[in-house]
């Protein structure tokens, strides 16, 4: 059979693909076919570096650790993609039932795979819709929180009273006002309501003074309480303001800690509940990876058998002849040597005088249960093979039916 030199590059395309490339060089039709299937799958091994490199950088912000997992996880998708494709069988009657858990896994992995690189591709819009979940996330923490709840109402309620605190000694100031804004008038006869319209200091004026001295004693001895009630509520104010300040910053950095991966790919789900156009972007890229990861499993399945797998499939019967036959003339060795080491200790006990003058005396009640055990015990030593005790007994056999040892000959 003619045998044609495959290129470099191509031969390593085949060699990806899991093809064998003494056997391709027989059939140079059959190159096109198993160098695009291996081009299928480095891109496909490439696109899960990228997309491995990226989520693990997402995920732990280290640039050198993300490019070794990248490489480490191109490297293992393509081992398992090269497995989807080479452990494929041809026979009709498994085809079916072993191309499905194949085209299952290879789905999973297209869904794995794309998923990282979607999140590159859409990594702006992400960005914004994360940073609006923060915001979400934050505000239901604070309405959820029955402790910032509380010192709400505990704020609000000193804020009343503040607010009542400052209306009253501002009405009591007014009054403390009016009285004295009276008194000077009566005193200096000026005419109104409450003013009779006589200058000097009568009894009018005196009873007015008196009003207004007492007015300001009461204001002043008001506003001294109301200054002391509103500085305590102003610290107990501050205070809470402390605690929901403390509290609220807590609750923002745990909002704000809505970050990495999987808070990515719940913004992208997000995205997609919420703008239909966004949605179907996402499935068909999802769907493209999915094909892409597909292929080289698709296109092995649909494929009859050709000249390659026909001659690797002859290839393959040999070899398993081969091992065989070489097995099988292990044994036989085994055998003869075992044979040409038994027949040689025969000889031994053919002419062996000691057991021949035994035999002899003892023909009459003659028994051979300590030959045998001598016998059996050299016969080890000589051969430990597993066919030993096979031919020791058709030897102890003949020994005790006087085929080995003729007696009467004796």
């Amino acid at each position: 059979m003619e045998i044609n030199k495959i290129k470099p590059f191509t031969a390593f395309l085949c060699k990806c693909a899991g093809a064998s490339l003494h056997i391709m060089e027989k059939c140079p039709t059959q190159v096109t076919k198993y160098s695009t299937m291996g081009t299928i799958l480095l891109i496909t091994a490439l696109m899960a570096s990228l997309s491995g490199g990226y989520f693990f950088f997402a995920a732990f912000k280290q640039a050198l650790l993300a490019i070794l997992f990248g490489i480490f996880w191109g490297l293992v998708i393509f081992s398992l993609d090269r497995y989807l494709v080479t452990s494929m069988d041809f026979n009709a009657n498994r085809k079916y039932i072993n191309a499905l858990p194949r085209i299952f896994l290879a789905i999973c992995l297209g869904i794995v795979v794309a998923k990282p690189l979607e999140l590159k591709l859409f990594e702006h819009e992400i960005e914004t819709e994360m940073v609006n979940i923060r915001n979400q996330k934050h505000n239901e923490m604070l309405s959820s929180n029955t402790e910032i709840a509380q010192i709400d109402s505990t704020t609000r309620r000193f804020e009343n009273e503040r607010n009542q605190l400052d209306s009253m000694i501002s009405k009591k100031r007014r009054e403390w006002k009016r009285s004295e804004e009276d008194y000077y008038n009566e005193v200096n006869g000026k005419g109104s309501v409450t003013t009779t319209g006589r200058q000097g200091y009568g009894k009018e004026a005196e009873r007015k003074d008196s009003i207004r001295i007492q007015v300001k004693e009461e204001y002043e001895e008001l506003n001294k309480k109301v200054k002391l009630r509103i500085n305590n509520i102003d610290k107990d104010w501050q205070d809470l303001q402390k605690k929901v300040d403390r509290k609220s910053s807590s609750i923002k950095e745990e909002a704000e800690g809505y970050e990495g991966p999987l808070a990515e790919i719940e913004a992208l789900s997000s995205l997609t509940s919420k703008t239909t156009i966004l949605k179907f972007v996402n499935i068909f890229l999802t769907l493209i990876f999915i094909l892409i990861e597909t292929a080289p499993v698709l296109v092995k399945f649909s494929q009859t058998k050709g000249l390659y797998e026909e001659l690797l499939e002859a290839h393959e019967k040999e070899n398993i002849k081969n091992i065989q036959d070489n097995s099988d003339f292990q044994e036989y060795e085994k055998r003869v040597e075992a044979k040409r080491k038994i027949s040689q200790y025969n000889g031994e006990v053919v002419y062996d005088e000691q057991i021949k003058n035994r035999i002899w005396k003892e023909k009459t009640e003659f028994d051979l249960t300590v030959i045998e055990k001598q016998y059996y015990n050299r016969l080890q030593k000589l051969a430990n093979e597993s066919c030993v005790q096979q031919m020791y007994e058709e030897i102890i056999k003949s020994l005790k039916t006087e085929e080995l040892f003729d007696i009467k000959k004796q």
